[in-house]
């Protein structure tokens, strides 16, 4: 079901959680936030309230979207029913430690928060009734949400009050990774601030000679820095789009570093070097199957088995988003290849007495043994006495075996001060992790094998962990089943 067309009395109640949630996020981090709306991958129907942060580089950083149009599997899953069941809070808690962002000690107010502040005020003083979110299909898009009646975005009543210039500037449709420059110039008031817009958007060249777009057809491009050369940007368009982003001006896009990269490149009196790598593809705009995407994520991929962290003297990719087939169909090894298509594993060969993590949202590819370890070992909503009685922990992002390890029945253990996000329990039951050592090298005719086959459908697919044990083969027992893995061990 999609709220937002079948159900809208819901979609409402997504769009005011949704709010709620932020106002509760960025008034509770150190980061410096901006919230804006997402469409990613246009006409697919996600409808996401995100939150980006500036990261130390000067960077902006999508680190959570909330779709009110449907389900959150890549955030937290059952977000909108936990949000009725735990509370706004206890999900916002969770928000906070899955996007990995830094904690403040107490409730800070900055510009974002009162932004936030203001529109739940809204939301809950008109909740009952129909609004406006929109415009629904505005360019793909990273501006400000706005709400209220439909007739406010016509006759141009919606008034921003004493918010500055950086709401003013994305309310009138600049992106929001130039409110860092409206806020170097300070400008005092709208008009200030759409002249700010306008000297943004200026550039010699505007578009293809007459004729020359169509003969294009869709084309994968790229952008670079004149000095250095470094590509910055790959992406595939049609028509103009290439010069609206050359230039700064593109409003079809995810947020993310490029046109910080850009306005440097103008600061320097310079103009973004635009590459044409292949046109005359086909382009069926709600198809992740075009050619266009196709060959995108082909360059992508090839850059990123080049460099895993697409940032050399050769280019710094700023996408935050991968190309949109690039997750399903991107760069594999041939074992993964032949573990996500052809090759579940053999889990007779998985011993009693293990759990199933599955680290997805923090993994991916290329992510060091490490790191994998790291975000594997904690931390859980698990139950502590169960857990010790666990030898085996199978790491599974996405379903496939990267790591094993052994785990001594008293290496389980509470979450404690000075552990990953520590402070995020205070207050409550501290969740549950390991220290382990990895064995994955006994367990070699296991490693990159498909496990999704032994995961049941709906729930049980989305689930973090699953356990391998005692209570395990009860509960199988009582359906009249067998246990998969080898419980005779």
């Amino acid at each position: 079901m999609k709220p937002r067309t079948d159900n809208p009395a819901l979609y409402r109640e997504n769009v005011y959680k949704s709010w709620k949630l932020m106002q509760y996020v960025v008034s509770r981090v150190q980061d410096e936030c901006f919230v804006a709306h997402l469409e990613p991958n246009p006409g697919v129907g996600y409808d996401c309230l995100s939150l980006i942060t500036r990261d130390p580089s000067g960077g902006l950083r999508v680190r959570f979207m909330l779709n009110r149009n449907g389900v959150n599997a890549n955030v937290l899953d059952r977000v909108w029913e936990r949000f009725d069941e735990d509370g706004c809070e206890a999900v916002a808690e969770d928000l906070v430690e899955t996007a990995h962002l830094h904690k403040s000690g107490s409730p800070r107010e900055n510009v974002v928060s009162r932004f936030c502040d203001d529109v739940v005020r809204w939301l809950e003083e008109h909740r009952n009734e129909e609004f406006y979110v929109g415009p629904f299909g505005w360019w793909g898009s990273s501006q400000i949400e706005l709400l209220g009646p439909r007739e406010t975005f016509t006759d141009g009543t919606w008034q921003l009050g004493d918010h500055g210039p950086e709401l003013i500037l994305a309310v009138n449709g600049v992106e929001i990774q130039r409110l860092y420059q409206a806020r170097r110039g300070t400008p005092s008031s709208s008009d200030e601030a759409k002249g700010v817009s306008n000297q943004l958007s200026s550039h010699r060249h505007t578009k293809f000679p007459s004729g020359i777009a169509e003969q294009l057809r869709a084309y994968v491009y790229a952008l670079s820095d004149p000095e250095s050369g470094r590509i910055f940007y790959i992406g595939k368009g049609n028509g103009d789009r290439v010069f609206a982003h050359a230039n700064g001006t593109l409003e079809e896009e995810g947020i993310s570093l490029k046109n910080d990269v850009i306005l440097d490149i103008k600061r320097r009196g310079l103009d973004v070097k635009v590459h044409i790598i292949q046109h005359g593809l086909d382009d069926h705009e709600k198809s992740d199957q075009s050619h266009a995407h196709q060959t995108e994520s082909a360059l992508f991929g090839v850059l990123k088995l080049i460099d895993p962290n697409l940032d050399n003297d050769s280019f710094s990719l700023s996408n935050v988003v991968a190309p949109p087939t690039f997750r399903d169909f991107g760069l594999r090894t041939v074992e993964e290849v032949i573990a996500q298509y052809g090759e579940p594993a053999d889990v007779s060969q998985i011993p009693h007495s293990s759990v199933l993590i599955k680290p997805t949202r923090s993994w991916y590819m290329g992510m060091e043994q490490d790191e994998l370890y790291e975000m594997t070992r904690g931390w859980w909503r698990m139950s502590l006495d169960r857990s010790s009685k666990v030898k085996y922990v199978f790491s599974i992002p996405r379903f496939i075996i990267r790591a094993v390890y052994e785990v001594q029945p008293g290496d389980w253990r509470f979450r404690v001060k000075g552990d990953r996000h520590w402070e995020n329990d205070i207050g409550k039951k501290p969740r549950v992790g390991f220290d382990g050592k990895d064995v994955s090298a006994h367990f070699s005719g296991l490693i990159n094998k498909s496990v999704e086959h032994v995961f049941g459908p709906g729930q049980g697919k989305r689930a973090d962990f699953k356990y391998l044990d005692d209570m395990a083969v009860a509960h199988l027992h009582r359906q009249g089943l067998q246990p998969w893995w080898n419980a005779g061990s």
